[in-house]
């Protein structure tokens, strides 16, 4: 059984608000404030029980508890590298490595970073629910988000749904790009595969990738450069590990940078990356774009925290 136990002290604003209106005000869904209502134990003011109608006071203390029955027990624990970049009593921030897949599937039932996490928390002796805010594929690196109870899963994932996710890639490409440039080409699965995505006129779904290049190197013709989707805003350079956020109701940001460039041999760059995987970008060719970072602000009043790459 997990319980996660949240206080409210109720202020003026919050004057004759429902306790439902109060809940979904600070970003509890519909089903969740239903499975609080179901919990005799589930929303309590002032130790007495209430429900979701009852108009609350100012002075008066609203206690939720959210208990979950069942967790990720069917998730073998597996002694698994596992590089924790920021953790606290709602979330925990992964770098993931490439290669390694975030879900079980067939013929991944114990090299996920799902089995990690669940060694983690046996060797703590805590039980957990395995819960994957975004999305990361195999041989993607990057910063992968796990909410840690149901109302900070709630928060994050409306976040995501409504795009305030934003995440960021970095890449090495032949060539010399422009100093920055917008790619417009529609984008399909390709036939035969369920992961691999391809530029495709006529069944793509419309597709806005922005890039900047960071660095170039003459001797090796490689340029260095970092892609966004969105609306051009471009997200800011972060220092190595940047966590903005307060809780997981007021405002969250957050960063990684790779280790700096290292320039590898053209040789072991064209066998690593075979041009039949290359992207065309504007008269260049790119591959392998690493999850570099993502972030979201959401209102509410900012701590900021600097945290320093592991290992």
């Amino acid at each position: 059984m997990i319980k996660k136990t949240i206080e409210y002290h109720i202020t003026d604003s919050s004057q004759d608000c429902t306790v439902e209106e109060f809940l979904k005000a600070r970003g509890y869904s519909h089903h969740l404030v239903v499975h609080l209502k179901k919990d005799p134990q589930g929303l309590i003011v002032d130790h007495i029980p209430v429900y979701t109608v009852h108009r609350l006071q100012a002075g008066e203390r609203l206690r939720v508890t959210l208990t979950e029955e069942e967790s990720s027990h069917n998730i073998v624990p597996v002694p698994l590298p596992l590089s924790i970049v920021y953790e606290d009593e709602d979330i925990l921030v992964i770098d993931k490595a490439a290669g390694v897949p975030v879900h079980p599937s067939q013929g991944h039932h114990d090299n996920t970073l799902a089995n990690a996490v669940a060694w983690y928390y046996c060797q703590k002796g805590e039980p957990f629910t395995y819960r994957a805010i975004n999305r990361l594929d195999r041989d993607t690196t990057g910063l992968l988000i796990l909410a840690k109870h149901m109302l900070s899963a709630c928060v994050l994932s409306h976040e995501m749904q409504n795009r305030n996710i934003k995440r960021e890639y970095r890449a090495m490409v032949c060539g010399r790009t422009m100093e920055q440039g917008c790619i417009r080409s529609p984008i399909a699965r390709v036939s035969g595969s369920t992961i691999e995505r391809a530029i495709d006129h006529e069944h793509g779904e419309s597709a806005c990738t922005h890039y900047r290049r960071i660095s170039y190197n003459e001797s090796l013709d490689l340029s260095y450069i970092s892609l966004w989707a969105g609306d051009g805003t471009h997200p800011p350079d972060p220092c190595p590990y940047e966590v903005h956020r307060p809780s997981f109701t007021g405002g969250f940001s957050l960063s990684s940078r790779l280790p700096p460039y290292q320039t590898p041999a053209p040789a072991f760059l064209r066998a690593e990356f075979p041009p039949s995987g290359y992207r065309q970008v504007h008269g260049v060719y790119s591959r392998a774009s690493p999850g570099y970072g993502l972030s979201f602000i959401r209102s509410g009043p900012m701590v900021h925290i600097r945290l320093s790459p592991l290992g």
